[in-house]
């Protein structure tokens, strides 16, 4: 049984092709709009083989769109070791975006390789998706681009309010009483002006502290850390890991 499993793994290792040689520049993309749109750099790390790059600009709720903002060129072809660029920016057409908080959206890419002549391979082409954070020029400034320090943190019982008092979103990506990682932790974005419920283990109810860890606009972990009764409060100054 052993052999059998052996062989089975690699015929599956032999006729599968997984493709992930499109890089990008950045982990995330900040649009201010101010700047009237924002370049991505995308490039093709293979060394022999062109591959063709399709970008698209997508919804909250996953939805492909082209209007309020769209990716262009739609398809290029990107030769091996090359850089080119894709550029976001609005739509022609006069659809509104909230001028009074920042808006969430996702950008992707995918890279197509060429066709490969072994028979019977399958190829398994991987797609990149990214945060587009949208942000208008009026909303309120923050030292350091520190809003997340305003995240209001109470315990309910065996839960936790997550409170964004701001225009932008928090992007939250472990949740503990000490600074070690949540395994299979699910991300949590707050949106702007409201809140999110995060339910805690026994050991996290009746610990007096709390670590929060988020991501930055450079995409770089950073901990919150706070001390807890029924509220919680804010025990550091910005600490990266």
């Amino acid at each position: 049984m052993k052999k059998f499993k052996l062989i089975i793994s690699a015929l599956i290792l032999i006729s599968t092709y997984t493709h992930a040689s499109i890089s990008v520049d950045r982990t995330r993309v900040i649009y201010d709009e101010a700047s009237k749109g924002v370049s991505v750099v995308i490039e093709n790390i293979d060394k022999k083989d062109p591959y063709l790059v399709q970008s698209w600009v997508e919804n909250e709720n996953g939805e492909k769109i082209s209007e309020p903002l769209i990716a262009l060129p739609l398809l290029q072809r990107v030769e091996a070791n090359q850089k080119k660029q894709v550029r976001i920016s609005l739509s022609k057409n006069d659809v509104k975006i909230p001028n009074n908080q920042e808006s969430l959206f996702y950008f992707n890419v995918l890279g197509i390789p060429p066709k490969t002549k072994l028979e019977n391979a399958v190829e398994i082409v991987i797609q990149s998706r990214f945060k587009l954070f949208y942000r208008p020029s009026e909303l309120k400034k923050y030292p350091n681009n520190d809003w997340q320090k305003e995240l209001k943190v109470e315990k309910m019982g065996n839960s936790l309010k997550l409170t964004n008092p701001t225009p932008y979103h928090i992007v939250v990506i472990n949740v503990n009483d000490n600074e070690s990682k949540v395994p299979d932790f699910k991300e949590i974005v707050i949106k702007p002006n409201s809140n999110s419920t995060y339910f805690l283990s026994d050991k996290q109810v009746k610990s007096p502290k709390m670590v929060i860890t988020y991501i930055d606009d450079y995409g770089t972990p950073n901990l919150l850390k706070y001390t807890c009764n029924t509220t919680c409060s804010l025990s550091n100054e910005k600490d990266k890991r």
